[in-house]
């Protein structure tokens, strides 16, 4: 609760004990499947809860820096060499030692209404007029995909109705479209199947887990990466999700 705000911060009060505050995991990202990571933990009665703080990738990452979340959620595909995650990782990071664990990989592409009326097929249909898309938000790999795909195909962003209609998830997109406000939106898979939309694919992308290395060995980050590494979850995850869960746990990179 906010007691008094300051010019260069604020006193608030918790109703959460310290043991509560410290057993907390922080996990800014843009993955819906947290809160399956949270009902696990629940289930098995442990001490550790973890909250989702929904953003871009990029965010994400300022956030790790700017010590906000333990944990950042990132799918950044580098144009240059194709690889996901760790260049923009050691851009954000600098000198800071972290730990890249892989989550999943997962469907990237374009949803559409039920039936794809429009006979959506490419990005390259994007271009049409009066085709209105509803868009993600700057420093995220949706729209960084987005803007990939226009580039390639010469498509001039003022041409795209509805590029700077702007929401803040993949669930987001796909309720823009399944509620009438677009006819078209990059997301992933899970976003199009909770809605019943229409997916056409584009990319797979690997989505890692960034923690800095010395939040490493605390009780929350080991609790967070033994579920990681649990079959269980990881079928979970699979099933629930539709991810590629083969790789879950694995080190990408220290």
């Amino acid at each position: 609760v906010l007691q008094r705000a300051k010019r260069s911060g604020a006193d608030i009060a918790t109703f959460q004990s310290f043991n509560e505050i410290d057993s907390t995991i922080l996990m800014a990202g843009c993955d819906p499947a947290v809160a399956i990571l949270t009902d696990w933990l629940a289930r098995r009665r442990s001490p550790v809860h973890a909250v989702a703080l929904p953003c871009s990738s990029r965010a994400a990452l300022q956030a790790l820096v700017n010590e906000h979340a333990h944990v950042a959620g990132v799918h950044l595909r580098d144009q240059k060499s194709g690889e996901y995650n760790l260049a923009p990782i050691r851009r954000a990071l600098g000198r800071r030692r972290s730990l890249v664990v892989n989550f999943a990989r997962w469907e990237l592409g374009l949803a559409a209404a039920p039936g794809n009326p429009l006979a959506i097929r490419s990005f390259a249909d994007l271009g049409r007029p009066g085709l209105r898309i509803v868009n993600r938000e700057d420093g995220s790999g949706a729209r960084l995909a987005l803007d990939e795909a226009l580039g390639m195909l010469g498509i001039q962003r003022d041409r795209v109705k509805g590029y700077d209609l702007e929401v803040g998830g993949h669930l987001e997109v796909a309720a823009a479209i399944a509620a009438g406000m677009a006819d078209a939106g990059v997301t992933i898979r899970l976003g199009a199947d909770a809605y019943g939309l229409h997916f056409i694919p584009h990319q797979d992308e690997r989505y890692d887990l960034v923690i800095i290395e010395q939040e490493a060995e605390s009780a929350p980050i080991k609790a967070m990466l033994d579920a990681l590494n649990s079959r269980r979850f990881a079928r979970e995850i699979s099933q629930l999700c539709a991810y590629d869960t083969s790789q879950m746990g694995q080190v990408v990179s220290i």
